[in-house]
């Protein structure tokens, strides 16, 4: 007679061969997404297909819950599928993203050591074009004119991302980026570049899955909670597809959350100072880490002072020597011809920063900021082509009152969008003193569900609301034991829709306002995003009873 458990684990292996066989239906109609193609590109049915993998994913959760006995076949059943899965998106051409230029381009910088916060690729462009006799006055810039002559680096180049501006992606990244580039000999084709820095992405992705894997039984957790990560379709198709970094920093973040809870078992302070290093180069992978300084000082705080001033000595020593290179590199202006001087004002020199730039106007997927924005930015300011939209309620008198504190030395050129700032991180700040209880809680798992909570918040009042974001969060809702934490990954592959809307003729009227093309994404689709994230979070307990 075959063991329970037995019947159950290869349930749980025919979800994952479903879910393979939908992953490799998106590779094989994904040629269309190569860079260049014209082709009508099958965007709505990989969202569908991506959708019913989420879905899928979930469901294997919920199976795999049943193994009693097997758990350590249950695990090597997860990995070797989750290797299966990333191997095949690993393969297929990235779908809907370009990113991985600017990683390419920065490491091929970093190698040559000329500062990657110094010149927007469109300037280097320019140099090595019809302006090259302006190139002889800058030595850095002569050097990177000179990278260009190599087929493979001008041609990645060429496909930057937002090519005026400076890249915003931290030292620890760029060090990274630099590895890569000088395993990849100079003459490669841009695939095989593409293709290397998407699989040390990927490594770090499998590298999570491990230490989620140690956590989780370090805390008597079933196995099966793994899968909500291992098996998540967004991490699998934004890492190993789309080539995101968000995977280094996660890793690093996990790490440092890993350490900060062995303080509990042992109350050794070099734990707690391994923590504080890990999560400040997670802060050099990626900037986002840095909310979680005060939750990890909150848990520390409660074995001692001591305790969370090594946590954060450690950290910020840690910031400070790898954020050091940022802060040291400033961007060389340049006009449309192509001319370029550091004598130019600072002012013109920090619009061509991209890591300003994206602090200070990025706008994407973003309800509830906008709900905000809009209703404090007045009618007639023409900057935006989107204006009286169906959720603003404010009198125009209101915005225009808001629209008198332009170029106030605080409020700068958009004083709605620094109100909109300052209040959603207000409400950020509620929340996380809501959720310092929690934090401080001696329950290790109460603690990583607290972290979860205050990551998807952060998350959600953002102004830039990548799917992809989403992956820094997804670590901890192996801890949450609600599986309808998992369902939120397939509400933002939404997101995609976007490209499918900004080619599309679609038009209608709402409320006496005009809507056609991306505007019905940007203003419709997110809110559907957004109250089906409600429901799944508001909800938590009744959903996953059902």
């Amino acid at each position: 007679m075959k063991h329970p458990d037995q019947r159950t684990l290869k349930q749980v292996a025919w979800i994952g061969l479903s879910m393979m066989l939908l992953l490799g239906v998106i590779s094989n109609i994904s040629d269309s997404f190569e860079y260049g193609q014209t082709d009508d590109k099958p965007i709505l049915a990989i969202v569908t297909m991506l959708m019913i993998a989420t879905a899928l994913s979930v469901w294997a959760v919920r199976t795999s819950l049943q193994v009693v006995d097997r758990q350590r076949q249950l695990f090597w059943l997860i990995l070797s599928l989750a290797i299966g899965f990333r191997a095949v998106m690993l393969f297929t051409p990235p779908i809907m993203e370009v990113d991985y230029y600017r990683y390419l381009w920065d490491g091929k910088v970093v190698q040559t050591g000329v500062s990657p916060y110094r010149y927007a690729p469109q300037i280097v462009l320019d140099a090595s074009g019809a302006q090259l006799a302006h190139a002889s006055q800058d030595q850095d810039l002569e050097t990177l004119v000179a990278l260009t002559r190599s087929s493979s680096a001008h041609e990645i180049l060429t496909r930057v991302h937002y090519p005026k501006l400076t890249t915003l992606y931290p030292p620890i990244s760029q060090w990274v980026f630099c590895c890569m580039a000088s395993v990849v000999p100079t003459e490669s084709s841009v695939w095989v570049h593409v293709l290397i820095i998407r699989a040390a992405f990927v490594l770090f992705d499998l590298g999570t899955i491990l230490l989620l894997a140690i956590m989780l039984k370090r805390l008597d957790r079933h196995l099966g909670w793994l899968i909500a990560y291992a098996w998540n379709p967004l991490v699998i198709k934004e890492i190993a597809n789309s080539g995101h970094l968000d995977s280094l920093a996660v890793f690093l973040m996990l790490s440092a959350a890993f350490f900060l809870l062995k303080v509990r078992s042992d109350g050794s302070r070099s734990h707690a100072l391994i923590s504080g290093v890990a999560l400040g180069l997670a802060v050099g992978a990626k900037l986002f880490p840095v909310v979680l300084v005060p939750a990890f000082l909150a848990r520390l705080g409660r074995y001692g002072w001591r305790m969370a001033a090594g946590f954060g000595f450690a950290f910020f020593i840690t910031c400070g020597f790898v954020l050091y290179p940022m802060s040291n590199s400033y961007p060389t202006w340049s006009d449309s011809a192509g001319k370029q001087s550091s004598q130019h004002s600072q002012t013109t020199a920090l619009e061509q920063d991209g890591l300003t730039n994206f602090l200070s106007k990025w706008r994407m997927n973003d309800a509830i900021f906008s709900a905000i924005y809009y209703n404090l930015k007045p009618d007639r300011d023409s900057s935006d082509d989107s204006q009286n939209n169906w959720y603003v309620v404010t009198p125009s008198k209101f915005r225009d009152q808001v629209a008198k504190l332009q170029n106030h030395v605080f409020f700068g050129s958009n004083p709605a969008y620094t109100l909109t700032r300052l209040f959603t991180l207000s409400i950020f700040g509620i929340i996380y003193l809501r959720m310092l209880g929690d934090l401080r809680s001696g329950d290790e798992q109460i603690f990583l569900r607290a972290i979860l909570f205050v990551l998807f918040s952060f998350l959600m009042l953002q102004p830039t609301v990548n799917p992809w974001y989403w992956v820094w969060a997804i670590p901890f809702t192996c801890f949450s034991s609600r599986w309808s934490w998992s369902a939120i990954s397939g509400v933002l592959l939404l997101y995609y829709t976007r490209f499918y809307f900004q080619e599309s003729s679609l038009e209608f009227t709402w409320w006496q306002q005009s809507y056609a093309g991306v505007e019905i994404f940007d203003h419709f689709v997110v809110w559907i995003e957004l109250i089906l994230i409600v429901i799944f979070v508001a909800f938590a307990g009744r959903l996953d009873k059902a």
